[in-house]
């Protein structure tokens, strides 16, 4: 169904901050609906998805003689090094805010069908709830968004939107001339299509392809870094932080643990290697164990919202902030941290290389560790 755009654009999706100067050429609610974990089953349905395969002839044929006339006339010959219009960048990457780059590392966002006809997506980001991919030929620079909305009561629905900056006049023309065999024959076919493949999509999804992993970790009882989720900048702006990552891990079946629980079981050392390196962390950073309120070793402990605790370590080189997050079948783990000078803004590089290598760790380890209480 066509979304008016004005329903489209009432989110705060993050496209918007990365390419404003785009134009919302369509919105559309596809027939794709499903839980909260159900978007990497339609980014990989949407994946799969071959246009000149479609039931309609109609559609097939228009298909058929576009990609002909774009053959003959160059004007699908990839233009990764046009720029795009009216700017110097020549991919929207250079706009990516800190938290969104390299969250597509070892994704592929189409199929051996789009290869093959020439029409290649770049992946830009993928988050626990959109995703973007931009494409660049002779008439336009634009971008398929994808976003799985919230539509209460436990169901989502996926939405797709393309944005679109075209090449001069000659783009503008050209998309002119496409618009109306856009919404009478290629996008109606094209939704047909999708029904039939998110209703097969049980016996055809890899459980475990990189893309479940991206979004839910490698396995259960492995961690692996993901996109900062919406839910926890809600709570911190990444933005505001010299440094900020995430990291995944799938709740094992049966467990019912608190998120608090999850946060003292990931954070109370134990043991004389995690003692020492809490103790390690504290003199490199400055940071000294809080003297009043809840704590959690070198935290102060606060639970803003069902679902999520919030840990505060604040010194005389660092202000950091822990967030974990429980929800969707997985537990998350976000990192934040601000530097008190341009020293320790250097040093902070490479304790976040160590870092990068401890968190998944603390998050594995605490699938084997009982919950503890104390304050």
């Amino acid at each position: 169904m066509r979304l008016p755009k004005g329903a489209h654009e009432s989110h705060p999706w993050r496209i918007r901050e990365i390419a404003p100067d785009f134009r919302l050429e369509d919105a559309w609610a596809l027939p794709a609906q499903g839980g909260a974990d159900g978007f990497a089953t339609l980014i990989e349905v949407m994946g799969s998805l071959d246009p000149t395969a479609t039931p309609s002839r109609i559609s097939r044929a228009l298909f058929e003689i576009r990609f002909r006339l774009g053959r003959l006339l160059g004007w699908d010959v990839p233009a990764p090094q046009l720029p795009i219009p009216d700017r110097k960048e020549t991919t929207l990457k250079d706009r990516l805010p800190r938290d969104l780059r390299n969250t597509t590392a070892g994704l592929k966002l189409g199929s051996a069908a789009s290869d093959k006809l020439g029409v290649n997506f770049a992946p830009l980001y993928v988050t626990d709830l959109e995703s973007a991919a931009e494409i660049s030929n002779r008439t336009m620079h634009g971008v398929v968004h994808l976003s799985w909305v919230n539509q209460g009561r436990g169901r989502y629905q996926g939405q797709m939107a393309v944005y679109v900056k075209p090449r001069g006049l000659f783009g503008e023309a050209y998309m002119a001339m496409i618009r109306p065999f856009r919404y009478l024959i290629v996008y109606p076919a094209l939704m047909r299509q999708i029904e039939a493949a998110w209703k097969a999509q049980p016996k055809r999804m890899n459980p475990e392809s990189p893309l479940r992993r991206h979004s839910l970790g490698a396995a259960e009882n492995k961690a692996a870094a993901c996109p900062v989720p919406s839910a926890v900048r809600n709570l911190l702006d990444p933005e505001a932080f010299d440094y900020s990552d995430a990291f995944a891990l799938r709740v094992p079946a049966g467990d019912q643990r608190s998120v608090e629980a999850w946060a003292r079981a990931m954070f109370t050392p134990s043991g004389p290697l995690l003692k020492s390196f809490a103790a390690v962390w504290g003199v490199v950073t400055g940071v000294k164990p809080p003297t009043t309120g809840r704590r959690l070793s070198y935290f102060r402990l606060t639970t803003p919202q069902l679902g999520a605790t919030v840990l505060e370590a604040d010194g005389s080189r660092y202000h950091v902030y822990l967030v974990v997050l429980l929800g969707q079948g997985r537990v998350t783990f976000a990192t934040f941290a601000k530097s008190r000078s341009a020293f320790w803004r250097y040093v902070l590089k490479a304790i976040m290389v160590a870092h990068r290598r401890v968190a998944p760790r603390l998050m594995e380890r605490a699938i084997a560790l009982k919950p503890t209480t104390d304050d």
